[in-house]
């Protein structure tokens, strides 16, 4: 975390512009920093964290669908999520605010309930974070509620559940639980 003295600094117009220092605006490091989404690599690579927040906290809420930043990675862990029946419905938006380098697309996520109100997810779970990989062999794949859930696994055939890695015997890195 940088110190805030530093971030002032750096928000200043500098005098020459080749002094322009860029700083990640979630954490304010400036090294590793990617110009295309205002962010440092660790921030980057923790944004399944982020989503899976999201879909957490607007389940909570009972919010009909969630709205966040596109990336491949989470565009097929909402793919997953949709194909397994967590969620209704997971497409890919242009967004209309266009910034200087690019225009982003937006991941739109439609929520699923019962008769009730109740969300169909009632966990979300991070298990590989950044300070600790979790990776599993084949045969030690996590069994997520007797069954009942899911865990999303990144192997080297891409991302795909629990289910289907066994029966391919693939292991890799568990991304996520879902119960």
């Amino acid at each position: 975390m940088a110190r805030t003295a530093l971030i002032v600094k750096a928000k200043r117009k500098p005098k020459f512009s080749s002094r322009k220092i860029n700083r990640c605006w979630r954490c304010g490091r400036n090294h590793g920093y990617m110009r295309d989404f205002a962010l440092c690599r660790i921030c980057f690579r923790e944004l399944i964290s982020d989503m899976l927040t999201r879909i957490r906290n607007a389940s909570v809420i009972k919010k009909p669908e969630v709205v966040l930043p596109m990336s491949k990675i989470k565009y097929e862990i909402a793919k997953i999520l949709e194909k397994e029946g967590w969620i209704k419905k997971a497409e890919v938006m242009k967004d209309s605010l266009l910034t200087k380098h690019s225009s982003f697309e937006q991941l739109k996520l439609t929520l699923k309930y019962n008769k009730n109100g109740k969300s169909h997810i009632s966990a979300l779970k991070r298990v590989s974070k950044p300070g600790l990989r979790v990776y599993v062999a084949s045969t030690e794949l996590p069994i997520v509620l007797n069954n009942l859930g899911i865990a999303i696994i990144s192997t080297s055939k891409g991302l795909m559940t629990n289910a289907e890695a066994k029966e391919r015997k693939i292991g890799g890195e568990v991304i996520c639980e879902i119960y």
